[in-house]
């Protein structure tokens, strides 16, 4: 049986901002970064994808060269691990280039690599090989007489494949046109997990109604996908509840409930849940309870969001 992938979607809480994993990298993390998270960090993605795996005995392994791991024509990658879902991030070059994934029993999967910017976050491109059946030996190669660099590649076994497909400082609309059709369509998702992207539509998004089109639309793509879409709200954030923009916080997290109510969409609401618990909290303690800064949750958020999240999550589990 083919593995079954299930890619979540949403901006920095889902990139897994808030639990210090950020200040690890160089160049320092920058808006919109497409840089993947690594797998140890206790961000609430990395917590389902614990336990996906201990539940349904799947595993994952990851590789990672911060400055890009030097491919050329002739010297190619040989990763021997066994895996079923292959995800491998590039770094593009100024220099057109295409790289191919290959592996014994799967059709090869190419990538073209021409970069037109000197930003080292945007040169990031991700390519996908997934296998019907467990296979051994990945072969990243590199045609075209160009140099290709690797920076991460993550390996997946077992029947589940739980992907990080976070983006930050990403609104729903610009995910949409920019990151799924290469971040989430190629993976042929099982499932989908959704984070809204809500306080970054709230930011940049002129309206709660646009907000709410916008999640229509990304609920049409999504089905288009698979039936088994989950959705949840993320925390309540600190200071003002207005943005630069004149837009009210409030009205776009209930944007997200009213679209998926309509559209009969699964929703954890733990937004509602951490609000409760706040509520309980002196005044003193809600900020350093379950926040790294008013917009981020700390560790004990993202554990909130994973504790919350698992039931559902775990409703499409065999």
């Amino acid at each position: 049986m083919a593995i079954r992938i299930i890619p979540v979607i949403g901006d920095s809480h889902t990139w897994g901002e808030g639990v210090g994993a950020e200040r690890r990298f160089q160049p320092p993390v920058c808006n919109g970064d497409l840089r993947p998270l690594p797998f140890t960090p206790p961000c609430y993605v990395n917590l389902l994808r614990n336990e996906l795996n201990r539940k349904t005995g799947s595993d994952c392994k990851e590789y990672e060269w911060m400055e890009g791991f030097s491919v050329e024509e002739g010297k190619p990658l040989v990763i021997s691990d066994a895996f079923s879902l292959a995800r491998v991030f590039f770094i593009a070059e100024a220099d057109e280039a295409e790289a191919e994934l290959s592996a014994e029993g799967c059709e090869p999967v190419t990538l073209s690599l021409q970069s037109d910017t000197d930003a080292y976050n945007t040169r990031m491109r991700v390519a996908h090989l997934i296998s019907h059946d467990e296979t051994e030996g990945l072969t990243v190669s590199c045609t075209g007489g160009r140099r290709i660099l690797v920076y991460r590649v993550e390996l997946y076994t077992g029947a589940y494949a739980l992907v990080n497909c976070g983006i930050g400082s990403c609104p729903v609309s610009k995910f949409i046109d920019e990151y799924f059709p290469r971040y989430v369509e190629p993976l042929r998702p099982y499932a989908i997990l959704f984070e809204g992207c809500t306080i970054n539509d709230w930011l940049l998004t002129p309206s709660s109604g646009k907000y709410a089109a916008d999640l229509r639309r990304m609920l049409v793509a999504q089905r288009n996908l698979t039936s088994r879409v989950l959705w949840h709200t993320v925390t309540p954030i600190g200071g003002s509840q207005e943005s630069g923009q004149g837009t009210i916080y409030a009205d776009y997290v209930n944007a997200m409930r009213s679209v998926a109510a309509e559209a009969n969409v699964m929703l954890v609401d733990c937004h509602a849940d951490m609000e409760r618990i706040l509520s309980d909290l002196p005044e003193e303690e809600r900020a350093p309870y379950f926040y790294h800064d008013p917009w981020h949750p700390n560790g004990e958020g993202h554990r909130l969001y994973a504790e919350e999240i698992s039931y559902s999550l775990m409703g499409f589990v065999d």
